[in-house]
């Protein structure tokens, strides 16, 4: 009986013979609902990410050109790739960008630019207002032409309303005028300046070609284009420009540049007769000795 027992003790040495439960330990619980939510959550916002990531927004390029060509008569292309970086204000990008020319013009192109950068607010296309924070243009070529018959190439059909712009920046752009009936020729380079805190962007500028048949040279740097409609704030300029032996020194401001009134510009105009001013303004002068104006 003695081995038997002491058997038995052994067999059972080490082994927990105390009635099992089937009742789930703590790490096997199931999740809880607000834990399931944010695995859900996650999951959305993944799926969205990715969908982001993936989706082509070239698939709206189509759309644009319409719409453009609607909207200005001409034909336009975007010709490199469309995207679109999604926040409150979303980040839109066009690259080779093309505007056709009026009907009868001398070039195909009125407009092109490498890239072309804007946001726009959301809530206010709401109430069918666009407002765009911010429009860079990369190497834009712009050709400004009047014709024989006194029409020009930048006049478009008139719109409902045009976009608000609170900035606006330009690297690397080309303006060219053409007027053949005068035999005006000249290409003006032109670049933004670094702004002040709060305020536009001013753009610096350069050229050179012929005017009404003189050689043309400009240079100079002037506030932003979008501070010709504002009236409460002075439009400064420092212009200088010479066309044949003629020429012109401005720097200033001006109260109200578009109505042309509220100058406050030193002016300074010098060379060898005032009769020569005539092949430049087309009005007759007296012959003189040599001057200087201001």
């Amino acid at each position: 009986m003695q081995n038997d027992e002491m058997d038995l003790s052994s067999a059972t040495d080490g082994r927990d013979l105390s009635p099992q439960s089937d009742a789930p330990g703590p790490e096997s619980k199931p999740p809880s609902g607000r834990h399931l939510g944010w695995w859900v959550a996650a999951l959305v916002l993944a799926l969205i990410g990715l969908a982001y990531a993936l989706f082509d927004w070239n698939l709206f390029k189509g759309y644009a050109e319409r719409r453009v060509s609607a909207a200005t008569g001409r034909e336009f292309h975007i010709d490199g790739n469309l995207d679109v970086r999604l926040s409150m204000q979303p980040l839109v990008t066009m690259d080779g960008l093309r505007l056709g020319n009026a009907k009868g013009a001398t070039q195909a192109m009125m407009a092109s630019a490498q890239r072309l950068q804007f946001r726009v607010e959301l809530w206010p296309l709401l109430s069918g207002q666009t407002i765009l924070p911010e429009v860079h243009l990369t190497k834009p070529s712009v050709l400004l032409e009047r014709y024989r018959d006194g029409s020009d190439n930048w006049t478009f059909p008139s719109s409902g309303t045009n976009p608000v712009i609170r900035q606006f920046t330009v690297d690397h752009g080309e303006l060219h005028y053409l007027e053949d009936a005068t035999h005006t020729d000249f290409v003006i380079d032109v670049a933004s300046d670094k702004p002040a805190p709060s305020k536009l962007a001013p753009l610096n500028f350069q050229g050179k070609g012929t005017f009404r048949n003189n050689l043309f040279a400009l240079a100079g740097h002037a506030d932003s284009p979008l501070d010709l409609a504002n009236t409460q704030t002075p439009y400064r300029i420092d212009i200088n420009a010479s066309a044949g032996t003629t020429h012109a020194h401005a720097s200033g401001a001006v109260r109200n540049p578009l109505q042309l009134n509220g100058f406050s510009v030193d002016f300074t105009l010098a060379g060898p007769d005032l009769a020569q001013l005539y092949r430049l303004l087309g009005r007759a002068m007296p012959e003189t000795p040599p001057y200087r104006l201001h």
